[in-house]
């Protein structure tokens, strides 16, 4: 997943071009495509020198890793899949095609930036191409094309949060030495929401007694994972456990500004859910109560 969310965060300044507010019409398309697909090309060569260069090769093959992580990292490509494709759908926008052909090409971009990771996976003879995680993706993008066809907005948004977990020290290599790459690797950590703008399904012009930036949202979570693979984890004495939230949110774009700057720059951070109350279900635990998750 370090390589996924290195690609996603790569094209975030992509992601705050296209949202801006005026039409921006290029009628010279082909450097602008051009640009974007030697940006695409060298995120590539960078993943590959980061990622894959001293890995093991062989012929390309797939691997069934669905029973993994308790598909916490099939999450994270449905997460991923959906904000690329957003970006590509915008950066078409932006460069004047139309909206239904927008779709069609940003959704297929989309799928393409986060699925090439498989032909690389299916290539390294520790990895493997992953039909679940091609699964995953076109998920993802199905989750953002379809609102966008059919209410021209965003109404529920993934998002992502994170808090430290006890596993990273026991192995460093596997989930990350410092704080960042913690929070790109350690599944134990992660949090994914879906975040359920109701403002939007009420109507611009309702009238309702709760901010309409404040908002519910569902969650999804593991943990006690010290290994991947169900087996070799519970030979190590853990049994992963599967995490499920309800809480409230702040959809910090919803909050009015005339601060151009600060209008994007809580576009941006509207990918990260704000520490917040929430209640937990798991099977070891039964509900529990969180002030701040």
């Amino acid at each position: 997943m370090y390589s996924k969310f290195f690609i996603l965060f790569l094209f975030f300044p992509f992601f705050v071009f296209s949202q801006k507010t005026d039409s921006l019409v290029f009628p010279k398309k082909t450097p602008y495509l051009l640009g974007a697909g030697l940006i695409y090309g060298g995120t590539l060569i960078g993943l590959n020198e980061l990622w894959y260069k001293n890995a093991p090769r062989s012929s390309f093959h797939f691997f069934d890793d669905g029973k993994q992580w308790e598909q916490m990292d099939k999450v994270g490509h449905g997460f991923t899949a959906f904000y690329l494709s957003q970006i590509s759908v915008k950066g078409f926008e932006k460069l004047g095609f139309k909206k239904r052909k927008s779709l069609i090409l940003g959704s297929i971009t989309g799928f393409g930036l986060i699925s090439t990771i498989e032909v690389f996976d299916g290539f390294a003879a520790n990895y493997g191409a992953s039909s679940s995680d091609l699964l995953a993706n076109f998920s993802g993008v199905l989750l953002f094309s379809s609102q966008y066809a059919f209410w021209r907005e965003i109404r529920l948004k993934p998002k992502f949060s994170f808090q430290k977990s006890p596993f990273p020290v026991l192995r460093p290599n596997t989930f990350g030495k410092t704080l960042l790459e913690q929070i790109l690797k350690d599944y134990n950590g992660q949090t994914y929401w879906l975040s359920v703008d109701w403002a939007k399904f009420l109507g611009k012009n309702t009238k309702t007694f709760f901010p309409k930036f404040l908002t519910l949202a569902v969650g999804y979570g593991a943990g006690e994972m010290l290994y991947g693979n169900p087996t070799e984890n519970e030979a190590a004495g853990y049994k992963g456990l599967r995490r499920y939230f309800l809480g409230i949110d702040i959809e910090l774009s919803q909050i009015r500004t005339r601060h151009i700057w600060l209008k994007k720059t809580f576009q941006y951070l509207s990918v990260w859910r704000i520490p917040a109350p929430a209640l937990e279900y798991n099977r070891q635990d039964g509900l529990k109560w969180h002030w701040l998750k």
